[in-house]
């Protein structure tokens, strides 16, 4: 199986950004347009159970796979924060989408947030438990979790089945899939750049610091919260929220890591909460 293999929910297109292809789903109208940033590893399958409501809505949605995962091209590149900043920058543009409102899980959310710094035309963002938070907790997670090259590349069942459920806190009907999708990935000839590229983005997500940022954020920010999460504890919230200028912050009881997967009611609540009520009106 390969990643071309992978069914989408939406018709696909590439597009060009960096010197980089990425295949995309662009789907809806209506403005502020909202583009979803997957987890590291992640596909734009990440927040397939999402993009629904927020079309319904009225509002343009873009998903992604990042460069280095999914179906767009792996080139061997650094993979750092920086790097996808670049490359970010130049994709929305690509879309006509600088004024869009940005949706960022874990790295994603990262992206995110350093993107809305940097951009204050952005008009919101929504970061899903996002990355970047105390640097003592991050250097024990890089030990405990951020998996080398090697070992991506001779994962096994079981290692693979451990390191996918560390995200979720109840087993969902969606975890044997992963698993099998995974491994049944690992043997096609795209397995090796994207381990390059996950080890690589993973490590970079897990060492950066993003709490100096977050003052210079000036738009409506969602932070949104699985209670049980084990990557990025919810008690980052109050590290968080005092520091930006704009804060919505709600915690979903009974979920990990990624609330689009686990508990995708109360996300796409939240988010459509959110939109209408902080960013439209704003």
């Amino acid at each position: 199986m390969e990643f071309e293999d992978v069914r989408y929910p939406y018709a696909e297109k590439t597009v060009a950004a960096a010197g980089v292809n990425v295949v995309a789903i662009d789907e809806g109208k209506g403005e502020p347009a909202v583009v979803f940033l997957p987890a590291a590893g992640r596909g734009l399958t990440h927040f397939e159970k999402v993009y629904a409501p927020i079309i319904a809505a009225g509002h343009r949605v873009i998903g992604v796979d990042l460069p280095g995962w999914g179906k767009s091209e792996k080139p061997d590149a650094t993979y750092s924060i920086e790097w996808y900043l670049h490359w970010l920058e130049r994709f929305l543009r690509a879309l006509d989408l600088e004024r869009a409102v940005l949706v960022g899980n874990s790295m994603g959310g990262i992206l995110a947030a350093l993107h809305a710094e940097r951009h204050p035309e952005t008009p919101g963002v929504a970061l899903l438990a996002p990355a970047g938070g105390p640097q003592p907790f991050l250097k024990r997670q890089i030990a405990s979790y951020a998996l080398s090259e090697a070992q991506l590349l001779s994962v096994g069942p079981r290692r693979w089945r451990i390191a996918v459920s560390q995200n979720f806190h109840n087993p969902i009907p969606e975890l044997e899939e992963i698993v099998r999708r995974g491994l049944a990935i690992s043997k096609g000839k795209g397995w090796p750049a994207y381990c390059r590229a996950l080890s690589r983005g993973a490590r970079a997500a897990l060492g950066f610091d993003l709490v100096p940022h977050l003052d210079k954020i000036r738009c409506p920010v969602l932070l949104l919260w699985g209670r049980e999460d084990r990557m990025c504890p919810a008690s980052w919230a109050t590290i968080f929220a005092p520091r930006l200028a704009r804060a919505r912050v709600r915690v979903i009881e009974g979920c990990g890591h990624f609330p689009s997967i686990e508990r995708p009611e109360e996300t796409e609540r939240e988010l459509l909460s959110w939109l209408r009520e902080d960013v439209v009106r704003a």
